[in-house]
């Protein structure tokens, strides 16, 4: 009864929560690669300078260096 339809719920959250991230993270891919294309990749979209190769390594999809993603993140709070 009740505990089923909440269960139900709970994993409808979870799919959705699962199909946005997937569609996040395919849409962070695109951007990368037309950056590569264009020949932008590496770089920070926000400062111009290069990306850590460490983080490029960790998240090759990133669009920004480590001290302009805390930045956002920062301004995001």
């Amino acid at each position: 009864g009740r505990l089923s339809r909440m269960d139900e719920m709970h994993n409808q959250s979870i799919l959705l929560a699962n199909r946005t991230l997937t569609e996040n993270r395919l849409r962070e891919t695109r951007r990368a690669r037309a950056r590569l294309e264009s020949g932008d990749y590496g770089y920070c979209i926000d400062c111009g300078e290069p990306v850590g190769f460490a983080r490029l390594k960790a998240y090759p999809d990133t669009p920004r260096c480590l001290a302009c993603q805390s930045a956002t993140e920062a301004d995001e709070d």
